[in-house]
């Protein structure tokens, strides 16, 4: 596979399915590309690839950094073991019966974001609802002040440019690591102080019986909060406009709250807000036939995976009803699945239902802004216009 070729970059789904339509993997100058829907979510299940963190802060230019050592001792640069019992020190906050009583806080944020607009009205979802929403419910979690959701979504959005493998944005992760690293450790100093009902006195406890070291409390407190807010607002956006594009689909969803999981699993199969997920693999492995030998990069992409027309019918046609849907491939997959999957499903769910039931009219107001690579699918505006029948 040619991933220099100019068509990767001007139309990354249309270079994907071209190969996806002749074999299931590939190799590059990058490693091995995996394309179809099954083989991506073996390899992503597989304990013999993992992630590196070593060897992708060491691309971006971060290894000798203050915010390359934050990210080394994170749950994402551990395995077997050791991952577990970092993944264990906040895993009870992410259990599915406890992600469930978040829905009405998050239903109750959506209301005090968007405020009483009158008919007419026109405003960005994106900014008004989008991007606030997963930094309120991440900073309710960890009892830190709501006031700081915003600097927490910055940081966000600048440390995940790591993915994006390239050092000309070494100064502003180094910028925001630096921020965030202070952020934790003063957050975790008022803790110490008053401990209460929260994701960061929980963690403080595990430390002090002996389960995390200094550096590792310090590393998976800023993975979570850096991992909380910028892909959930996305994903959540992504689902909107989708939704908004067809006036029946939306009133649907209006008149049948139940479609809501489906539209936002749909949502993430269409377009994924990330494009592919690296692993490396630890020993020599064969998987579905093929050998891959110790230290191979493979590119698991989940955008390919997820436009796989031996798996989904239609596949660029978003069906919220999809008779054929599958376990989206976004959150990963195996022993690093994103630990706050159930939560950001739940926020796209909740923002969803509480925008059909009180507003059944939406429409846009223009066309979105958004952006899509191979690598990160960014919404970066979602006009619309309050319609005139507005529920209670």
């Amino acid at each position: 596979m040619d991933v220099d070729d100019p068509l990767l970059v001007d139309d990354p789904a249309a270079f994907l399915a071209a190969h996806r339509g002749t074999d299931w993997a590939f190799r590059s100058r990058r490693g091995l590309e995996v394309l179809r829907y099954d083989q991506v979510w073996r390899f992503l299940t597989d304990r013999r690839l993992v992630p590196d963190v070593a060897d992708l802060l060491a691309i971006n230019g971060l290894g000798e950094t203050a915010p390359g050592a934050t990210g080394l001792s994170g749950m994402l640069s551990v395995h077997g073991r050791d991952h577990a019992r970092l993944r264990g020190a906040a895993a009870a906050w992410f259990a599915p019966a406890r992600v469930e009583e978040w829905r009405p806080f998050i239903r109750e944020t959506c209301r005090e974001l968007l405020g009483n607009p009158a008919p007419g009205t026109v405003i960005d979802l994106v900014t008004a609802l989008c991007v606030p929403l997963p930094g309120l419910v991440f900073t309710k979690m960890v009892g830190a002040p709501a006031a700081d959701a915003a600097r927490l979504c910055a940081w966000s959005d600048s440390l995940l440019k790591v993915f994006l493998q390239d050092p000309a944005h070494r100064d502003e992760i180094i910028e925001a690591g630096q921020g965030l690293e202070a952020y934790v450790l003063s957050l975790l100093e008022e803790r110490r102080a008053n401990p209460g009902d929260d994701l960061l006195s929980a963690m403080l406890g595990r430390h002090e019986a002996g389960a995390l070291t200094d550096e590792e409390l310090i590393g998976v407190a800023a993975e979570l909060l850096s991992a909380s807010t910028d892909n959930t607002a996305s994903q959540l956006g992504v689902t909107l406009m989708h939704t908004l594009a067809d006036p029946a689909r939306w009133q649907q969803l209006s008149a049948e709250p139940a479609l809501a999981a489906g539209a936002a699993v749909e949502a993430e199969r269409l377009t994924p807000r990330v494009g592919y997920i690296n692993r490396k693999a630890l020993t020599d492995a064969v998987i579905d036939g093929l050998a891959v030998p110790a230290g191979t990069w493979v590119r698991c992409s989940v955008l390919s995976g997820h436009h796989d027309e031996t798996v989904f019918g239609d596949p660029l046609t978003f069906d919220p009803g999809r008779a054929d849907q599958r376990r989206s491939l976004v959150f990963g997959g195996g022993p690093h699945y994103c630990i706050g999957a159930g939560l950001a499903q739940v926020e796209i769910e909740e923002a969803l239902l509480y925008l059909t039931e009180r507003y059944p009219g939406l429409r846009p107001a223009g066309p979105p802004g958004w952006i899509q690579s191979e690598v990160l699918m960014s919404l970066v505006s979602l006009p619309v216009r309050i319609p005139e029948e507005i529920h209670a």
